[in-house]
């Protein structure tokens, strides 16, 4: 399994109540229907550093999401949400579970 780590801050015409609209209109918009898609988490720190974590089954399926993400209709409000300076996106494997 795969998991996609994506940090990012909001851009400062956000609000954290749209962008979680817009991030539950993703999903269930386009994430949850992507082949390989496993679960979806979504956090925030205190210092208003948003993380969120995707499981894919494959490393394939992975970046095929993440490059057929930004060309989704169902996405622009959630991208434009995002401050693009901050975005920090990264692919690992899973290799233990305990």
């Amino acid at each position: 399994m795969i998991l996609e780590i994506t940090q990012f801050k909001l851009s400062h015409n956000s609000t954290e109540e749209r962008f979680l609209e817009q991030a539950a209109e993703v999903h269930k918009g386009f994430l949850s229907k992507e082949d390989g898609f496993v679960k979806r988490s979504l956090c925030k720190s205190e210092q208003d550093l948003w993380v969120d974590l995707i499981w894919w089954k494959t490393m394939d399926q992975a970046k095929a999401a993440a490059t057929a993400l930004v060309k989704e209709d169902c996405a622009k409000g959630f991208l434009n949400a995002i401050d693009p300076a901050s975005v920090n996106m990264e692919h690992v494997e899973l290799v233990k579970e305990w």
